[in-house]
């Protein structure tokens, strides 16, 4: 049987199923909480560090999610285009934050200006997420399901000739890296 995006990842696979992209999406949020009140407080470069090491997560749990849930709820032949979407729009939230954060610091003090904005976007975020994302995981489950039927009509893989039909991780990781200059 063909490997479907959903099966390729075992320990990230389990973990989607098992929360739900919303509930993730949620818990980076949450994770968001304490990095603008550790910059707030922070005594030494370990804490902004740490606060850093908190961003990452928050980033790879919610950004992650939300580009997952897109693709889960967009035709095969139209994802490219939605993470082109969601990339700048993205980048053009962060660029609009930077210039809100730099208003707001100048109003109060650098430190409250990161507090009262970091705080605010997480807890706006916390609510938008809780009151109207929906869970995509059906959709992703439903797809899985025509791909294991053979009834997906979907744009199929161009493989290279003489490259395998139902290629294992390894090969396909050395044709996305060196294989295919495209």
């Amino acid at each position: 049987m063909a490997e479907t995006g959903l099966q390729s990842r075992p320990m990230q696979v389990t973990i989607l199923r098992r929360f739900g992209r919303r509930n993730v999406l949620l818990a980076g949020w949450f994770i968001g909480i304490p990095i603008p009140i550790i910059v707030y407080v922070a005594p030494s470069w370990g804490w902004i560090v740490f606060a850093t090491v908190l961003l990452g997560v928050n980033q790879g749990l919610a950004w992650s999610m939300t580009q997952t849930s897109k693709l889960d709820i967009t035709r095969a032949d139209q994802r490219g285009l939605t993470i082109g979407l969601n990339e700048f729009s993205g980048y053009l939230g962060v660029a609009i934050a930077g210039v809100l954060t730099g208003y707001s610091s100048e109003w109060m003090t650098p430190r409250s200006g990161l507090l009262v904005f970091g705080l605010t976007t997480i807890t706006l975020a916390i609510i938008t997420t809780w009151l109207w994302v929906k869970e995509t995981l059906p959709w992703a489950k439903a797809e899985a399901q025509r791909h294991a039927e053979g009834s997906h009509e979907g744009p199929l893989p161009r493989f290279p000739q003489n490259f395998p039909n139902e290629p294992t991780t390894k090969e396909m990781f050395w044709l996305m890296s060196w294989g295919d200059i495209n």
